[in-house]
């Protein structure tokens, strides 16, 4: 990568827009429209002059909550080039959810699509505390006005005011609002700079190879990081043209694939697993697919076997990152080792570096021995908002960002991630790292996904259970796994209770929501 890049987000995309003014930098299938980077600065313009006319200034908020819609990344590209703070929120939170994430981020206004399944925004947002709201819509949405509306509001606002404002954004400002994705609780808002998440997307780019012939796909949801940040500003800084699925299905994604002659995916596993235990998988023509990005949680060695056995990918790989981190600490290119590539995070990327670091002795861990990751450079957010305590807490003074990943480094500098330190269960003061139980589990014939968890227990404080997809290849008892798990791993480690589900509670963004799982297993065994 070389020097890291001092330009703004609305730097970065129209200099690529000036050069391919007439090429596609999107595509939404969903909606059946292809935008070239001429039309969407037009509309990025149009967003950008209304938002001044509404007397809005750097710094302000606004708030987004949307499936990926074309009208989504304009508001946001349109608040971001004056240097307004995006905040997308996640599509599936109802009234109080959003209410409490607008209130907390101070937000002006809302922006939301008219309905989502089977949930009517146009009722919800009456009981919203805020009260300038708009539809990411063409159609009439009753009292509130819709995005043509809302486009209409900056027509008076001319191109030298425009330019004025866009001219007082630095790359120290913010550029989004992430709130982390609450696998664990309550969601904290990490502030990202522009100079940071400018810098993310271009290695993460870089990592793939992306190039201005490429057509990346995604189903991610463009309220995280990894989308709005990594995978729609690489697209922005190398001209490839994103086609952006509204809402994943493994159908919609491969229909696309096909159609569009897709060379690039970025997705979490179990996107890439819905597909292609498609029963027509085979029927779709992907061949023009060969590379991407397995991110977003752990995929595991033989999960990513099949992936890659599958699709016939020769450039997949891992990346690694946190919502802290923009999305990207760590990954591989797609012409590294093959171990690098599949069974890793890869190593660190330029200008990025990480440790990791014993927790007992505070001391930096021997090689393959765990430890947490520790991680310092440009991509780390300025601060949680309104949280001066857990941002201290979370960053050291010497600006490490202390991740709560368990971590091992292999070869000096490959990391390889084996679970969350929450996720820890401690059994009898013995603590025991899921990942370990769940590596062995997903090795037996049948076994589609597993996740162990801890629940309470009176006598050790916690016991192990195991949630299990299984396919009807699956024939072990429960006490067949047991003994399976006694003949590889210590005593304590063998699971007391086994559950078998059709599917794992999870967010928006592919994350399996294990506090769910623990809770569900209490319920079933009553345990309070």
């Amino acid at each position: 990568m070389g020097n890291l890049k001092h330009i703004t987000v609305y730097e970065l995309l129209k200099e690529t827009a000036d050069k391919y003014p007439k090429d596609y930098a999107l595509t939404f299938p969903a909606e059946d429209r292809d935008v070239t980077y001429e039309d969407f600065i037009k509309d990025v313009h149009k967003a950008a002059k209304s938002f001044i006319k509404m007397g809005y200034e750097k710094g302000d908020k606004i708030s987004i909550c949307s499936t990926n819609t074309y009208y989504m990344v304009v508001v946001m590209m349109g608040a971001a080039s004056i240097g307004v703070i995006p905040v997308p929120l996640n599509v599936n939170y109802k009234k109080k959810g959003l209410n409490d994430l607008i209130d907390f981020s101070d937000s002006k206004s809302f922006f939301c699509i008219k309905k989502y399944r089977k949930y009517d925004f146009t009722d919800a947002v009456k009981e919203l505390n805020i009260k300038n709201i708009y539809f990411l819509s063409d159609e009439d949405c009753g009292e509130y006005p819709n995005i043509n509306d809302f486009y209409k509001m900056g027509e008076a606002i001319g191109d030298d005011v425009l330019d004025a404002f866009i001219r007082k954004v630095n790359i120290d400002d913010i550029y989004m609002f992430q709130y982390t994705s609450g696998t664990t609780g309550k969601p904290k808002g990490a502030l990202l700079s522009v100079y940071s998440s400018v810098n993310v997307g271009i290695q993460f780019g870089e990592i793939m190879n992306l190039t201005k012939e490429d057509v990346m796909i995604t189903a991610l949801p463009l309220f995280h990081c990894f989308s709005n940040i990594d995978v729609v500003l690489a697209c922005f800084a190398t001209g490839s043209r994103l086609v952006l699925i509204d809402l994943f299905s493994p159908d919609k994604m491969l229909d696309a694939i096909e159609k569009y002659k897709c060379t690039t995916v970025c997705g979490v596993p179990t996107m890439f697993v819905m597909m292609y235990e498609r029963e027509n998988f085979n029927d779709y023509n992907l061949n023009s697919l060969y590379k991407g990005i397995i991110g977003g949680s752990v995929c595991v060695p033989r999960i990513m076997d099949k992936i890659v056995e599958k699709f016939g990918f020769t450039g997949i790989t891992n990346a690694f990152g946190t919502t802290e981190t923009g999305g990207l600490i760590a990954g591989s290119y797609p012409d590294e080792g093959q171990y690098s590539r599949l069974y890793t995070c890869g190593h660190a990327v330029e200008h990025v570096e990480c440790k990791v670091i014993n927790p007992e002795t505070e001391e930096e861990a021997e090689e393959n021995i765990p430890g947490e990751l520790y991680v310092r450079g440009y991509n780390l957010m300025k601060e949680y908002y309104k949280n001066e305590e857990v941002t201290r807490q979370t960053i050291d003074r010497e600006g490490w960002f202390h991740t709560g990943d368990m971590a091992v480094m292999e070869d000096g500098e490959l990391i390889r991630i084996i679970g969350r330190y929450k996720d820890l269960i401690v059994r009898g003061g013995e603590n025991i790292s899921p990942s370990e139980i769940e590596n062995e589990i997903i090795k037996l014939k049948g076994v589609e996904s597993v996740e162990i968890v801890g629940v309470k227990d009176d006598k050790y404080g916690e016991e192990i259970a195991v949630f299990m997809i299984v396919n009807n290849e699956f024939t072990k008892s429960d006490n067949d796994i047991r003994e399976y798990i006694k003949k590889r791993l210590a005593f304590y480690k063998i699971p007391k209770y086994i559950f078998y589900v059709n599917n794992f509670p999870m967010t928006s963004s592919g994350k399996v929501q294990k506090y769910k799982l623990s809770k569900m297993a209490e319920e079933m065994l009553n345990i309070s």
